[in-house]
């Protein structure tokens, strides 16, 4: 398939018949036009945080966060700080299924952008089978593209929002089934068929997500364990590596800002 034209500094770069990967680099204060591309795409922010005016609002975008853009998106960026992003484009085949629920949306399942980052890391590898890459690719547009089969209904949204408020601990099933009137068996089969996990599993990937954001910074990882809700250092490492196949250490290793990240993987 043929390349998107992109602004920034393209890196590294995988291509396939149906699907292409690459990591770009972006400068501080780099200010992006409205502009589109040809083909849908994921975009996994590695560093760098900006500002992003798609569909008439502006967007803040951090490290962790995971975009789809269906083909034609206008969209216009503007870096504070020196950026690495991950793309992954779609030919029409694998794009379909993805961009027929929306045009554009940000991270809809914690599990997305996980498997987002393994494919990176599997990208970034010194010996990257490309069974593997073609393997998490179909996972991911797989994953992207299920939806729940009714609306999610308030009291679910209202669960959703107490795990994001406290996502340090476990979460109290029949506390938060009092609290928003259902019975916890359902709560918990409600919450499982709406976001492919259970509370338990959701609190620990926004953990995860948290982990992420501070691992593009400089603190120390056990100072980053313990920020994001862990026990210590050591259950840091068990739980990101069973989430996005990588140690934090290794984590932090690939996303590091351009002017640290050192020039390895597939060229």
């Amino acid at each position: 398939m043929r390349a998107s034209g992109y602004y920034g500094n393209k890196t590294h770069g995988y291509e396939a018949s149906t699907y292409l990967l690459t990591e770009s680099t972006y400068d501080a204060w780099a200010q992006l036009p409205l502009h589109s591309h040809a083909n849908a795409h994921f975009c996994l922010v590695l560093s760098g945080s900006y500002t992003e005016r798609l569909d008439g609002r502006v967007v803040r975008r951090q490290p962790g966060d995971l975009i789809f853009y269906g083909p034609g998106v206008g969209h216009a960026e503007h870096h504070y700080a020196p950026g690495r992003h991950f793309l992954i484009e779609l030919g029409p085949e694998l794009a379909s299924d993805v961009d027929s629920a929306a045009p554009t949306w940000t991270s809809r399942r914690g599990a997305t952008r996980a498997l987002a980052t393994r494919l990176f890391a599997e990208f970034r590898g010194e010996r990257a089978p490309r069974a593997v890459m073609t393997e998490l690719t179909l996972r991911l547009v797989e994953l992207a593209a299920r939806r729940p089969d009714e609306p999610r209904q308030r009291w679910l949204v209202e669960v959703e929002r107490r795990l994001r408020a406290t996502p340090e601990g476990s979460p109290d099933l029949d506390r938060l089934a009092r609290e928003v009137g259902v019975h916890p068996v359902y709560l918990g089969r409600a919450f499982r068929k709406a976001y492919g996990c259970t509370p338990g599993e959701y609190q620990r990937r926004l953990r995860v997500e948290r982990a992420q954001r501070a691992l593009a910074g400089k603190a120390g990882i056990a100072h980053v364990a313990f920020d994001a809700g862990f026990c210590d250092q050591s259950h840091l490492n068990r739980v990101f590596k069973r989430h996005t196949g990588v140690t934090p250490g290794r984590y932090r290793r690939l996303v590091a800002p351009p002017s640290e990240a050192p020039a390895q993987g597939i060229e």
